[in-house]
């Protein structure tokens, strides 16, 4: 048997008994407290999780006091264990690759089509599906908004040299996390990432975060996250030496250019070397604010301490 309990963040009434020999009850009222972690799991004879912030009715979307990230992170939680408890689950990675397919947001024309076909066919029909571009507060609310908004961003704004690798895939009960590397040459408008920008003509490599929620294997809500300073300052859009007045001693802002993203593909992890070292490389020499290159500093040398060998190893594995 499985047991899941969601609670709001509220005071509850729990039935308690007498000690003595009549053993009569009474109800004692208690406050739920926070759970550990980001969470908030509650250490009980079961699982049992509080949600911060919400009411009693926090699910119900016709009460005022529903909560829609409090009711959607509940509702994962109890699909999760009503799969586990039944032994049944949904394949939610051919259902996402079939969406991507149908409605053509892939990156890559060689690994899926170029046509869109039968589109409002990948929503939900119950409930509002939605997709936000969070970086630059783009996407749209409603079936045929978003597909209208894919056929303009991506179809008609997708250059035709794009690559993507998928890095890594998470799948829940009713979601899939892709992180994905994305490069490209900027050689037209892309709304998507680059609104209102002309083509500068600048490559671009950055890793993006595609949250997916699927409810009855059709596309619920999808939320895209990427480093947008990273992507303005590898088009020449941001200057990271340019500091607003007021801020003594800032000499650079801590951005990076193609390096954030390049750095994930990096497989040397045969020396425990720090990777924020402030000194590092930030970039190619063609992205504004670019400095000289020095190596990760390690648990044996600092970075003033290595030569010869160690300075081309360093170089080759950060792509310069």
């Amino acid at each position: 048997m499985r047991v899941l309990v969601n609670l709001a963040n509220q005071n509850v009434d729990v039935p308690q008994s007498h000690k003595g020999s009549q053993k009569r009850q009474y109800i004692e009222r208690r406050h739920v407290r926070s759970g550990i972690g980001t969470g908030d799991h509650l250490k009980l004879g079961y699982q049992a999780f509080v949600y911060g912030g919400a009411g009693p009715g926090f699910a119900e979307q016709n009460q005022e006091s529903y909560n829609h990230i409090a009711a959607n992170l509940a509702w994962s939680r109890t699909l999760a264990t009503l799969q586990e408890g039944f032994g049944k689950s949904s394949d939610l990675e051919t259902q996402w690759d079939e969406i991507q397919e149908s409605i053509n947001i892939a990156f890559t024309p060689l690994y899926f089509s170029s046509n869109i076909w039968d589109p409002l066919a990948s929503y939900v029909r119950e409930g509002v599906p939605s997709i936000t571009y969070t970086p630059t507060l783009q996407g749209a609310i409603g079936r045929q908004a978003i597909h209208d908004f894919y056929e303009k961003s991506f179809v008609l704004g997708k250059p035709d040299n794009m690559q993507m690798r998928l890095l890594s895939r998470t799948i829940g009960a009713d979601r899939v996390v892709d992180e994905i590397y994305v490069h490209f040459k900027h050689t037209q408008h892309m709304p998507w990432i680059l609104p209102d920008i002309p083509p500068t003509w600048k490559e671009v490599h950055v890793i993006i975060i595609n949250i997916v929620s699927l409810r009855g294997g059709l596309l619920y809500s999808e939320n895209i996250y990427w480093d947008q300073a990273s992507v303005l300052l590898q088009v020449g859009l941001l200057d990271p030496t340019l500091i607003a007045e007021g801020h003594k001693g800032v000499e650079r802002l801590p951005i990076n250019g193609s390096n954030s993203a390049k750095q994930i593909l990096v497989n040397d992890r045969e020396k425990s070397r720090y990777i924020g070292d402030s000194s590092q490389h930030r970039g190619p020499k063609n992205e504004p604010g670019a400095v000289v290159h020095r190596p990760f500093s390690t648990d044996a040398t600092r970075p003033e301490n290595h030569t010869g060998n160690n300075q081309e190893r360093d170089n080759q594995n950060h792509g310069s």
